[in-house]
């Protein structure tokens, strides 16, 4: 979320309390979705648009990441 702040609404879409949470930091992607009971595979399709569509994804590459 701090690298790509556009995909903190993909979290508020999906109804998840994430922002903000003190416990985050320690989750995956798939912790996440498992824990919400939310399907990956678009939660993962919303993350992507968000990064991608975000400002500052091209300015902050992320090496090793699936979503640079």
């Amino acid at each position: 979320m701090r690298r790509w702040p556009a995909t903190i609404r993909v979290f508020l879409h999906h109804e998840m309390l994430c922002v903000g949470c003190p416990i985050a930091i320690f989750h995956t992607v798939a912790d996440t979705c498992d824990a919400h009971d939310i399907d990956r595979k678009r939660f993962e399709d919303d993350l992507s648009d968000a990064i991608r569509d975000d400002d500052n994804a091209a300015a902050q590459p992320f090496a090793g990441s699936e979503y640079s």
